[in-house]
């Protein structure tokens, strides 16, 4: 069965791709938190200067 079977070129096109997929994923969770964590922070100054 030559279904599993990865040549090096596609090995690495599929090892690219996993990494690339893991960073966006950290990427999104990181600019996620720090979505919900700024709103925490800016609207202070904000509403005390109104």
């Amino acid at each position: 069965m030559r279904v599993f079977y990865f040549n090096r070129r596609q090995l690495q096109r599929v090892i690219w791709l996993a990494v690339l997929g893991v960073s966006l994923l950290v990427w999104g969770y990181w600019y996620d938190r720090s979505l919900q964590a700024v709103p925490a922070v800016l609207p202070q100054p904000i509403y005390q200067g109104n």
